[in-house]
């Protein structure tokens, strides 16, 4: 079955890099939509489809999506779907349900909306986006309400930002460290060790506090650590497509976050030294990808006639350019091969 990615026009980079970047089973088996392609064409191609960024986008947007993807279904029952658009995987949410489920032993709140018995250290962080903390550890209850008045007088949207109380992920060398896992439906595969000497590790080449973990890392992602608590995570999350960034404390993985969209590197701009680990992840997720796939299809996809969703407030649209090439295969029911056309542009560094 052929598979249909459904991403915000911006971060579309995630993936379009990493299935433009080498040969692969799945060219011309992919088509890439935006969620305002979702929500306006007036056909949907019958495809699997695989819904991703779904921390960014609103709740009106979502609802609306999931009314056209039951359309799809009441003509295609048989069409699967990751990350279910019905499905809330706010950051808030997904946190709440590793929470409850007994998995997190600490805690993510709205940061106006915390208990008296918050536990500190703590720091703050937007909810719809993934750049990490947008504070410094706060120790008291006075200096995060003064904090998080500060960032949203700078135009932080209050409802977006969480607080969030601080775990020590130290590991047994001093160092803080970060570890990643994949779900792809029910494939699971580690994608990242790293290490770094400040609290916020995100496994940057560029971290100035970047430990060498690299010989580590790549016994990690041949392996098959963490494995069976990661499922019970992703299961507990209600995410079916995405990367777990989780630390483990005495044999306990505490996740930080589970992105919905998270970055496949390829070579390009990565050190040399970094290569085998690039090509690791990036093999593994398109093994993976290609077994939730299955067997290749020979022809064009079914587009099936779906009424496109009412008025539901602005959505970003894409570059000019990419916009006027995909209305040109749109139009002659040709998206599927967009990976493959572009794949000589990329190999020029031309995109």
């Amino acid at each position: 079955m052929m598979l249909s990615f459904v991403i915000t026009e911006m971060h579309q980079y995630t993936v379009r890099g990493a299935l433009e970047s080498r040969s692969h089973p799945l060219l011309d088996q992919v088509l890439i939509l935006s969620w305002r392609d979702f929500l306006k064409l007036p056909q949907l191609p019958a495809t699997d489809y695989l819904f991703l960024d779904v921390e960014r986008i609103a709740l009106p947007v979502r609802q609306a999506a999931a009314e056209r993807m039951s359309a799809l279904k009441r003509e295609h029952p048989e069409l699967r779907v990751l990350n279910p658009p019905e499905t809330d995987l706010t950051r808030l949410a997904v946190m709440s349900r590793l929470e409850a489920a007994g998995i997190n032993r600490f805690r993510v709140r709205p940061y106006r909306n915390l208990p008296c018995d918050w536990r500190f250290p703590a720091f703050l962080r937007r909810g719809d986006d993934h750049g990490g903390s947008a504070s410094d550890l706060l120790h008291d209850m006075p200096t995060l309400i003064a904090e998080g008045e500060r960032l949203t007088a700078q135009g932080m949207p209050a409802d977006a930002l969480l607080a969030t109380e601080f775990i020590d992920a130290r590991n047994a060398e001093g160092f803080f460290e970060k570890r990643s896992y994949f779900r792809i439906g029910e494939r699971f595969f580690p994608a990242d060790l790293s290490g770094s000497k400040h609290w916020v590790c995100k496994g940057e080449a560029k971290d100035p506090f970047r430990v060498d973990t690299s010989k580590a890392e790549m016994i990690f992602l041949r392996g098959h650590e963490d494995e069976e608590q990661i499922k019970r995570a992703f299961d507990a999350a209600k995410v079916t497509y995405g990367r777990a960034d989780y630390t483990a404390i005495g044999g306990h993985v505490q996740i930080f976050e589970i992105n919905t969209n998270p970055m496949i590197e390829t070579r390009r701009k990565m050190p040399r030294t970094l290569h085998g680990y690039v090509d690791t992840v990036l093999g593994n997720w398109l093994s993976a990808l290609e077994a939730y796939a299955g067997p290749q299809v020979a022809r064009a996809p079914q587009w099936i006639d779906v009424a496109p969703a009412s008025a539901i407030g602005a959505i970003e649209q894409g570059p000019r350019m990419r916009s006027l090439v995909r209305g040109a295969l749109l139009a002659t029911g040709q998206l599927q091969r967009e990976t493959r056309l572009r794949r000589p542009f990329r190999a020029l560094g031309l995109l």
